[in-house]
């Protein structure tokens, strides 16, 4: 198993397994997780859970093998090497716990992540969504984790906020107002009338009434 420590002068990158046993000593923790997860790798297999593989392995394995079968596999791919760009991705995935999932989840809404903005709650919804099949595909097929972690992290609400309204809706009462309003404003005409005039205007601004 691999773990790093912060170290005086950098990053401790330690690699034990059986009858194995590596250190070295690097100045971010970046590199140091991806020497651990090349040695994990070098060393071959742990159980019947093949080490050493990323969440990046993963997910770049999944772009070249299971999303080009997809009808959407263009969208997925550009996805998946979106997600690529975030630093959680090197953590070996028979490692992985729903806690490093919620913290990504965390910094996709307050735009902490390669996004560099916040995304919406059905942004992180869908993109999640992608991350877990990834996992579970990982899971199923490639025997490199026992768990999906997946399950265990709940998501956002999608709905809209109360009060909420699309560019252009209008609650019932305002529209009455205003159609009542583009009929009274008809010269010649007295209100109650529905002469041609009258009718277009209102079909053009999307209002409904009953014959008077």
């Amino acid at each position: 198993m691999a773990s790093i420590r912060k170290y005086k002068t950098g990053f401790r990158a330690e690699v034990r397994l059986k009858n194995f046993y590596k250190s070295k000593i690097f100045d971010s923790k970046i590199e140091a997780q991806k020497w651990a997860v090349e040695t994990e790798h070098a060393h071959g297999k742990s159980g019947k859970i093949l080490r050493g593989k990323t969440v990046k392995d993963a997910f770049d394995r999944y772009a070249r093998e299971v999303s080009p079968t997809k009808k959407g596999a263009r969208w997925e791919t550009v996805r998946l090497e979106k997600l690529s760009r975030d630093d959680w991705v090197y953590t070996q995935l028979a490692d992985l716990k729903s806690s490093d999932l919620r913290d990504w989840r965390d910094r996709a809404l307050q735009g902490q992540t390669q996004y560099g903005k916040p995304i919406s709650p059905a942004s992180v919804r869908r993109e999640f969504t992608l991350i877990s099949s990834v996992i579970e595909y990982a899971r199923r097929e490639w025997h490199w984790i026992n768990e999906n972690p997946c399950r265990d992290v709940s998501l956002p609400d999608k709905a809209r906020p109360r009060g909420f309204h699309l560019p252009g809706d209008q609650p019932e009462p305002q529209r009455r107002r205003k159609c009542d309003d583009a009929k009274s404003d008809q010269p010649g005409r007295k209100m109650g009338s529905r002469g041609p005039a009258a009718r277009s205007v209102t079909s053009r601004r999307g209002c409904r009434h009953s014959s008077d």
